[in-house]
């Protein structure tokens, strides 16, 4: 499975649905996922059976032959506030224990061992504006931390560049991050959704994909601050924290000179 389908969380390595979905497109000439509710409640269970053939290539009398197959598998799938937060598992648990039926179901139709990261016990849209919104505005301030006096160096050449504004920008960026942990990694769900949505807000600003503009973070990371980084849940949380301040304050000053 390529890798833009697979997520990084907590040291491991989850597939995402859509993936599932294209490797099967990919691998069975037909198939079908028929889904079955197996009990309703506040905690539903959905089973889901798939059925697909494929052309297997076998050998004997000398000559390779191809020959239609046929593969079942079945998974089942469970939601809820019983294991889940909030969330599309929460709010329609049967919709949610049907993905994840199906999910299961596929992983073992394509031999897929890593868990699908629809199959976590679900948290907030995290990346929604209207988290971001409530969030913001119910969250307590930080605690301070003192302010780095330096800003990172510009970058050069064709390494393209996340939005820095310059000294003052950088230092209230910093201590607006306030006293997170800063191990790498630390990143928690929720920051890195609201990082990925600033990301996403940044992008529309400059037209261009969002995944542009989390490749042009991770490139001014790994090439101007010699982070070991591959995805942004390699970052600890209060590097988290310290980039959503930073894309804040950068599209901010947009819209004043948008205004202007």
């Amino acid at each position: 499975m390529r890798d833009e389908y697979k997520i990084q969380r907590q040291g491991k390595t989850h597939v995402l649905y859509p993936g599932l979905l294209n490797e099967v497109h990919e691998r069975y000439a037909e198939f079908t996922i028929d889904t079955e509710l197996i009990e309703a409640g506040e905690q539903p269970i959905v089973k889901a059976t798939f059925e697909g053939k494929y052309l297997a290539e076998i050998h004997y009398g000398g000559k390779n032959h191809e020959q239609v197959r046929t593969r079942r598998t079945s998974g089942i799938g469970t939601a809820g506030r019983a294991t889940d937060r909030k969330g599309p598992a929460v709010d329609a648990p049967i919709e949610m224990a049907e993905t994840r039926a199906k999910a299961r179901a596929l992983r073992d139709a394509v031999n897929v061992g890593e868990t699908a990261f629809e199959e976590l016990p679900e948290e907030p849209d995290y990346s929604s504006k209207e988290f971001i919104e409530r969030t913001n505005s119910q969250q307590a301030p930080n605690p301070p931390s003192k302010p780095s006096t330096t800003a990172p160096k510009p970058s050069r050449g064709s390494t393209p560049t996340p939005p820095l504004q310059g000294d003052t920008e950088t230092s209230r960026a910093n201590s607006e991050a306030g006293d997170y942990d800063k191990e790498p990694g630390s990143i928690s769900r929720s920051t890195e959704g609201r990082l990925n949505y600033m990301l996403g807000e940044y992008a529309k600003r400059k037209d261009i994909a969002s995944h542009e503009a989390v490749r042009m973070l991770l490139a001014y990371l790994r090439g101007e601050q010699g982070m070991q980084i591959n995805n942004l849940g390699d970052l600890s949380e209060y590097d988290g924290h310290k980039w959503i301040q930073r894309y804040q304050n950068n599209l901010a000053k947009l819209e004043e000179e948008e205004s202007a």
